[in-house]
């Protein structure tokens, strides 16, 4: 997993120094400007994969400054240059930074919010057949929260050994803290009994993913 590789960085440079860049190559600015409906979809953009409407008059344009400034990548190009096909990577590092912005202060993550309906509202902003940007919302909200909140003020933890220097947001958590982030107390029996048996169930297992990629371990 490359996840392991930015504990290697330390050797030569500190891991914080790299997200700090991340964040500035992310957002264009050393700090965050709710002004700035670019910088609060860049940063979601990389989170969530958000997907665009092609033909919407807003797109082109948002492509190419996003490629230009906000780290999207382009993919590949026509001979005419009329057509780009572009995406967010899913980068640990850069995923994170996102990540690590939104959560770092209680007025940001209204604000990309704000930015991010304003975009679907216009039709700048596909969210899926199904809802699927919605999806991707909730559970990886659901995992940021809880991550967040977990240790405030680290950047990374103190586990031991290779996983020294995990970024805060790419680590996996108990699946009980994050049914319970995403569903509230709903997600158990309201029996003291059966809710301390059903926890007991997932007491072991944790959950990580980012935009397109989960995984379960023991």
């Amino acid at each position: 997993m490359s996840i392991y590789r930015w504990s290697t960085t330390n050797a030569c440079v500190p891991i914080s120094e790299l997200v700090a860049v991340a964040k500035r190559k992310l957002m264009l600015a050393h700090d965050y400007d709710n002004t700035k409906a670019a910088c609060s979809l860049a940063l979601v953009s990389q989170r969530f994969a958000l997907d665009v409407v092609f033909g919407h008059p807003e797109t082109v344009e948002y492509m190419e400054t996003s490629v230009a400034s906000h780290m999207r990548i382009c993919i590949s190009v026509t001979e005419d240059r009329s057509w780009k096909e572009t995406c967010y990577p899913s980068e640990p590092l850069l995923s994170h930074a996102a990540a690590d912005v939104m959560w770092e202060y209680d007025q940001v993550l209204p604000n990309v919010l704000f930015h991010l309906k304003n975009k679907i509202e216009s039709g700048m902003i596909d969210v899926g057949k199904n809802g699927e940007l919605v999806c991707r919302l909730l559970l990886l909200f659901a995992k940021d929260h809880y991550l967040s909140r977990s240790c405030p003020g680290m950047p990374f933890t103190d586990t031991p050994k290779v996983e020294d220097g995990h970024l805060r947001y790419c680590l996996a958590i108990p699946v009980n803290e994050w049914l319970t982030r995403l569903f509230g107390e709903r997600a158990w029996p309201t029996n003291v009994a059966q809710k301390r048996r059903a926890q007991q169930t997932f007491n072991d297992y944790e959950v990580n993913f980012s935009h397109d990629y989960y995984h379960i371990t023991v």
